[in-house]
């Protein structure tokens, strides 16, 4: 009886150890399993970068509209070949492009253009036209902080080639976004010179600043503005009401400038049509100028 009973435990244990051995050859063989539901083995997963997410504060930006750059006197428009009118308008429209550029790089908070640089932000991006005739852009631009710092101070130029006009996947798009392009990177390669400590304190002086605005002496200890840039000295509670209700203004403000943003985004689409056209057609003037 014994032996009986000890045969089929044995067979029982070869077939287990057989099927299993036959298993792992399957696997280390290569082949998939049909099974994609449920979690898979570590092999079938190819080894990937781990990204880590950035814990750096995002900024806000204000980009007031561009100086159109026009003389004192307009008896010398002619003499630049500049139409006011014109140079007005691409003041609001090169700020938006601008602020397309930064939004589309995903490395700032809120990019807010404004009528001027009185609103309240992290980082000021301050334009001025030198030159654009459709053919060739130029314009300076200076980025500050809130602190006052300067981060930026440069010329940004580019020459629209003929062969743009000759490639048809450029139809409807802007000639000169290649300046824009430049400038969001030369911002961003600022940004990233900076700690998250020191981005965190811009937020809170950017706080403090507006709250000095409605009550200077509530918040003036907590700077220091006697040196050339403004300093954090300290932080107010996170409870402290006078705080809380100035940043509850502060976020009532830039809803107000939030809703500004479809205006600038609308007068600048509309324009789309003819202002490409204008930069065409100078373009071809200022190249049959130059033959001539």
């Amino acid at each position: 009886m014994m032996n009986k009973v000890e045969i089929p435990k044995k067979i029982l244990a070869c077939v287990f150890i057989l099927s299993f051995f036959l298993a792992g050859c399957v696997t280390t063989g290569g082949q998939k399993s049909a099974h994609k539901a449920g979690p898979q083995p570590s092999s079938s997963y190819e080894e990937k970068a781990i990204v880590v997410a950035s814990t750096q504060p995002k900024l806000d930006v204000i980009i007031p509209i561009f100086d159109p750059g026009l003389a004192e006197h307009e008896g010398n428009y002619a003499e630049e070949g500049i139409w006011p009118e014109l140079r007005r308008a691409e003041a609001n429209r090169f700020a938006f492009k601008l602020k397309q550029a930064l939004d589309d790089s995903n490395k700032f908070g809120a990019v807010r253009v404004t009528p001027d640089e009185t609103a309240s932000g992290d980082i000021y991006v301050l334009g001025k036209i030198n030159e654009s005739d459709g053919q060739d852009i130029e314009f300076d631009l200076t980025v500050v902080d809130i602190s006052g710092k300067e981060w930026l101070d440069d010329t940004f130029e580019h020459e629209v080639l003929e062969s743009f006009y000759n490639d048809v996947r450029n139809d409807n798009k802007d000639p000169y976004a290649p300046a824009f392009d430049e400038a969001a990177d030369d911002i961003i390669e600022a940004l990233q010179k900076r700690s998250a400590s020191d981005l965190d304190n811009l937020k809170a002086i950017a706080d403090l600043r507006f709250g000095a605005s409605f009550n200077d002496a509530a918040f003036a200890e907590y700077m220091d503005t006697d040196s050339r840039y403004i300093k954090l000295v300290s932080k107010p509670s996170d409870n402290d009401p006078l705080l809380q209700r100035v940043v509850a203004i502060r976020v009532r403000e830039q809803l107000f400038i939030d809703n500004l943003q479809q205006n600038y985004a609308s007068f600048s689409q509309n324009m789309d049509e003819s202002y490409l056209r204008w930069q065409q057609a100078s373009f071809t003037e200022n190249k049959l100028q130059k033959e001539a």
